[in-house]
């Protein structure tokens, strides 16, 4: 995640943000620039490079830049995390 970068055109340092909505999962190797946001019980899989706002929950995100995929099932247990279970 990368909270500071340098804007070369304005010649300064830019911060901001990096938001993980509840339950989110980010995998290894993943770009997150300041500014950016994974929606809650989403998942970005590994290498993907996020560029901008995601928005749509219980979404598998790919790429670069990171586009959703497809819908994930709400009954993923790591979606899930800290729920009793219900078996």
């Amino acid at each position: 995640m990368l909270t500071h970068s340098i804007d070369l055109m304005r010649d300064k340092y830019v911060t901001g943000p990096v938001v993980l909505g509840a339950y989110a999962g980010v995998m290894p190797g993943c770009m997150l620039p300041a500014g950016t946001r994974v929606p809650a019980r989403s998942i970005v899989s590994a290498g993907s490079v996020v560029t901008t706002k995601l928005t749509q929950e219980l979404t598998l995100y790919r790429g670069n830049p990171a586009e959703p995929v497809r819908p994930l099932s709400e009954n993923l247990r790591f979606l899930r995390r800290g729920e009793p279970r219900t078996s």
